[in-house]
Order: C-alpha cells, then sequence, then structure tokens
C-alpha cells in the first residue's frame, strides 16, 4: 500500500496504522457539520435569502440571522480537516500540508465573515484559498503500487482532481454572472470535505481482511 506515502513497500498493517479508526470521526463530521449548519442556519433566514443564488459566507455574515450556527459549521469543518490531516501521519507531507492548509484558510473563512455589505476582501481571499487547497488535495495521494485501489492510482487521483477543479470553476463562473452561486457552491464544498472520508474508508474496507505482521 503505498497512499503517497513514503515508500512503495508499506506493509499493509502499517498501513492500517497509518489510518487509525478515529479518523472516520473527524472525516465524517466535517461534511456533516457544514451541511448541517447550512440547512439549519437557512431556515432561520428572511424569505428574501435564495439559497439558489446566494453563497453559504452570506449565512455566516454580520447580516444574517443567527449567524452563530454557521460560523460554528465553519470553524467545526476545519478543525475536522486539521484532525484529518494528524491521522493521515504516513502520508507525504505535501498531501498533509495541502489539508492543513486547506483547514486553516477554512478558519480564516470563519474569523473574518462578510460584512453587513458588500463583500470582505479577507473573507473572499480565505474561502478561495480553502476550495483551491481541497480541490487540489486529491492529486498528491496517487500510488503506482498495483495493490492501490482505483480511486488512489495516479489517474484515479488526477481524475478527481479533475473534477474537484471542475466544480470549482462552475463557482467561480456562477460568481461572475453565470446564476446559480449557492448551489454551485454547495455543491463543491460539500463533495469536496467529503473526499478525506472517502479515501479513509477506502484505504479502511481495501484493508481490512489483512492481518498484523506478527
Amino acid at each position: 500500500m503505498h497512499l503517497a506515502y513514503q515508500t512503495d513497500n508499506v506493509s499493509v498493517s502499517s498501513a492500517l496504522y497509518a489510518v487509525p479508526r478515529w479518523t472516520l470521526i473527524p472525516a465524517a463530521l466535517a461534511p456533516i457539520s457544514l451541511v448541517g449548519a447550512w440547512l439549519a442556519v437557512g431556515l432561520a433566514q428572511p424569505g428574501e435569502y435564495d439559497a439558489i443564488r446566494q453563497m453559504i459566507s452570506v449565512l455566516a455574515g454580520y447580516a444574517a440571522a443567527d449567524r452563530w450556527i454557521m460560523t460554528l459549521g465553519l470553524y467545526a469543518v476545519s478543525i475536522c480537516q486539521l484532525v484529518v490531516a494528524i491521522g493521515l501521519s504516513a502520508a507525504r507531507p505535501l498531501a498533509r500540508v495541502l489539508l492543513v492548509m486547506g483547514g486553516l484558510a477554512g478558519l480564516g473563512v470563519a474569523i473574518f465573515p462578510q460584512p453587513m455589505h458588500g463583500s470582505g476582501a479577507a473573507h473572499m481571499v480565505f474561502a478561495t484559498l480553502s476550495v483551491t487547497f481541497l480541490a487540489l488535495w486529491p492529486a498528491t495521494l496517487g500510488s503506482r503500487s498495483g495493490s492501490t485501489p482505483a480511486v488512489l492510482t495516479i489517474r484515479g487521483s488526477v481524475l478527481v482532481t479533475a473534477v474537484f477543479l471542475g466544480l470549482l470553476a462552475w463557482v467561480f463562473a456562477a460568481a461572475h454572472g453565470g446564476g446559480a452561486l449557492g448551489v454551485a457552491e454547495r455543491v463543491d464544498t460539500a463533495v469536496a470535505n467529503s473526499w478525506p472520508l472517502v479515501i479513509i474508508l477506502v484505504l479502511r474496507r481495501s484493508y481490512s481482511v489483512a492481518e498484523p505482521e506478527s
């Protein structure tokens, strides 16, 4: 098992050790926190709020009702990303760095909410960095090992990254007059923040029958 790990001859038992069971908790909580927060706080918004066209950031902005819910969700998903990066201790440094940077940028999104009117520069910078890091992260997981699951091969990792970049392009197009910005951002962030969970599940399932080396 390789998963962009430091060596190609990592044993099955060490691969399982590298992805401990507890990582499933933060990996699952990340998308749950994000989606749950925007659904909950969306119900508290006045009738003029349009989830189809307006960004998630609006729900955490100073003009939103019960903005603390979305803010808490942003903090939660970002911290979960940092914890998952800690759990992937055998991954290549670049893979962990991108996940950490995505989490730190997410914290910046929460710390610098949108103002009452207009758009805050700091918020938009951190939001852009966050989604970009998460879009590029899958590309660092590719392995040439013959026993690697399909999504973790070089081709699979590149394909996943291409899909994520396509979703990101959809968000930017919608932000510049393409319409349905709210839908584009929600799809992109939900998928990107679910991917660490997918990776961990694939790894643990692929090697669940392996016995630790004696």
